[in-house]
């Protein structure tokens, strides 16, 4: 699974999110370019522990349900996962630049390894280093691949 611990793998997504435009169509979901962003944004401020979430108890705060969410060679479903509403902002206050670099900025943040401050996920819980790096790429290629970039 790719991690954004590894520079090339890093270097490769900014490289996607780069490519986003403003007018850019949603091939599933409900988000349009600016707020699929703001939303990476907010998830990001959470992977560094800048935002704490309530930790719901469930399957997927498990062992099992990290490695399922994080690592199964499988896609994960388009259009049917909503995140907590705290990481799905209406609008942003901000130009869509100012928030496509601000979600750069956090992906740079990987450079500096495991030695950082990392959050607690709402849903899988307290995760690794690496568990981040893996989840978060994740993550960000799920909504890159929503808008074909």
């Amino acid at each position: 699974m790719p991690s954004l611990l590894s520079m090339p793998v890093r270097a490769a997504l900014i490289q996607r999110v780069e490519r986003v435009r403003p007018d850019a169509t949603r091939l599933w979901g409900t988000l349009d370019a600016h707020r699929m962003l703001c939303h990476l944004a907010e998830s990001l401020r959470v992977t560094f522990g800048e935002v704490r979430l309530n930790v719901t108890d469930g399957w997927m705060n498990r062992w099992y349900g990290r490695m399922f969410v994080i690592d199964a060679p499988f896609a994960w479903p388009r259009g049917k996962i909503q995140g907590p509403p705290e990481v799905l902002p209406a609008t942003s206050e901000h130009e869509f630049l100012w928030d496509r670099n601000r979600v750069v900025e956090y992906l740079f943040r990987f450079h500096t390894g495991t030695h950082q401050s990392w959050g607690v996920h709402p849903l899988l819980g307290k995760l690794s280093p690496q568990q981040w790096a893996r989840f978060t790429w994740r993550h960000c290629d799920h909504h890159l691949r929503q808008f074909d970039a």
